[in-house]
């Protein structure tokens, strides 16, 4: 090897290693966001199309904060004839020190006691938006929790959770006659979509909502009892 060629590995080498240490540190693409269509179904308004947009999948420390909000066991009630101010200075040293931090200023009002439902709202609006989606009505929907998880027979079954009830804003998305809506003031869509076909799709808007023991996510219970709510939902194909 002459000495021009001796020379010119040295530079080789280097060219290389400075290409594999950009190429490593360079940013990875991000992946392009999920798109559902579907269409309302069993509810008023039906025939809606609906376009949900998933921008990232929520995380395992998302979903336990999720389910622990939803574990939360309600306050119990005052015993009965107790009041504010009682027992003297044993009571303000007590339930009167709680109120004070509880009510702000220990002015004898209580706070609304910490339910299931008010805490899984407060946690909704806590967490990294995770994606959107848009009805008829004026202002879309964050979904604030995404999950999707392996189903039956090869079926996607996803989770989506958004911090406002569907249909607050204009009255629609009732429960078809004969159904008793619940009071949630937020909304859960569990969707079921097959690897080949179209899927479909229920929400919280009657069904209750519990804890998955197998998957750990807030779902819906008896999904198969509750009527279908989403019709034709697919996958978009990423563009």
């Amino acid at each position: 090897m002459n000495m021009k060629m001796r020379n010119l590995v040295p530079v080789a080498a280097l060219v290389g290693l400075f290409t594999a240490v950009t190429l490593a540190q360079a940013p990875s693409p991000a992946a392009p966001p999920t798109t559902l269509v579907a269409t309302s179904s069993n509810v008023s308004g039906a025939g809606e199309k609906i376009e949900f947009v998933i921008n990232r999948w929520s995380t395992d420390a998302d979903r336990d904060k999720l389910s622990a909000a939803w574990n939360t066991k309600p306050a119990p009630p005052p015993a009965e004839g107790a009041r504010p101010g009682a027992g003297g200075a044993a009571a303000a040293g007590g339930r009167g020190g709680r109120g004070g931090g509880r009510g702000g200023g220990g002015n004898g009002a209580a706070a609304a006691p910490l339910t299931p439902e008010a805490a899984m709202g407060a946690t909704l609006k806590d967490l990294t938006p995770a994606g959107y989606f848009w009805t008829s009505e004026v202002g879309g929907y964050l979904i604030r929790y995404a999950a999707k998880m392996p189903g039956s027979a090869g079926e996607s079954r996803i989770i989506l959770l958004t911090d406002k009830r569907l249909g607050a804003a204009k009255n629609n998305w009732q429960p078809a006659p004969g159904a008793a809506p619940n009071a949630y003031e937020f909304s859960l869509i569990e969707l079921r979509v097959p690897a080949k076909a179209e899927g479909e799709g229920k929400v919280s808007l009657t069904g209750a909502i519990v804890v998955d023991p197998d998957t750990k996510s807030v779902a819906l219970e008896h999904y198969d009892m509750l009527p279908v709510t989403l019709r034709g939902v697919k996958i978009q194909p990423a563009s």
